[in-house]
């Protein structure tokens, strides 16, 4: 049994993995070494993988390292199941290089339009030879909401989910709230439709992410799209078991 961590910029997704199958997940505001021992109970792993896009405390780290027969900290250096050769990967973030293998073995083939909607929405394209051809990055949905409040006098905070997902035939808000929730999805939803058009015909679409739900419901049912929660997770189990020794 392998563990996955996953250390975003809001939160901590840890994920037991059985023969390739997610056993349990659990996410955690904050990754700490009690944590880390409470959710082991007493077991070691097979093997244990980190990816971080925030600041790790060294105590979490070695409580990571302890855990497993064997352990990866994802950097430009581990060796990954895609081809990462035309991009500088020292300067691309583990999770999107995690989400990129991940949409590679839920399809398993490219090419692949990758969004994964956190706090940030990342935009990346893996080609027909599986080969990583890079991507873009902008506000995600709750950032766009939280922008619109924090530079205006007036606008309300609010959430994406106070009204729901974007109904294709009534997009419009009928008070401020709803206009504004709106605006940051169908923003998305439209930037996602942008880069699809910029990519071959047979790409397929791939979503994960804290939006991805609301994001994927507001789109027309007759686009074909690939939705998984722990697409990063999932990314860091095939790295983990390209790496076993």
């Amino acid at each position: 049994m392998n563990l996955t961590i996953d250390r975003g910029n809001s939160s901590t997704k840890l994920t037991l993995w059985d023969d390739g199958r997610a056993a349990y997940a659990v996410t955690v505001a904050d990754l700490t070494a009690d944590g880390l021992c409470r959710f082991a109970g007493g077991k070691s792993f097979d093997g244990v993988i980190l990816s971080a896009v925030a600041p790790v405390a060294a105590e979490a780290e070695e409580a990571a390292r302890t855990l497993g027969r064997r352990y990866v900290r994802l950097s430009a250096d581990t060796p990954t199941p895609l081809d990462f050769s035309r991009y500088d990967i020292s300067r691309l973030g583990a999770d999107r290089i995690a989400a990129a293998v991940g949409a590679r073995s839920v399809v398993g083939r490219g090419p692949l339009l990758v969004g994964d909607l956190g706090t940030a929405s990342t935009f990346d394209f893996v080609d027909a030879g599986n080969c990583f051809r890079g991507g873009v990055i902008s506000a995600g949905v709750g950032m766009r909401l939280d922008a619109l409040h924090d530079h205006t006098s007036l606008l309300p905070a609010i959430t994406a989910e106070a009204t729901g997902p974007l109904d294709c035939l009534e997009w419009t808000g009928c008070d401020t709230a709803g206009a504004m929730s709106r605006g940051a999805v169908a923003g998305t939803v439209g930037e996602l439709f942008y880069y699809k058009s910029l990519c071959p015909a047979d790409t397929t679409i791939v979503l994960t992410g804290g939006y991805s739900d609301i994001v994927n419901k507001s789109i027309p049912r007759n686009v074909d799209v690939v939705c998984c929660d722990n697409l990063t997770g999932l990314g860091l189990n095939s790295i983990l078991n390209h790496n076993e020794a």
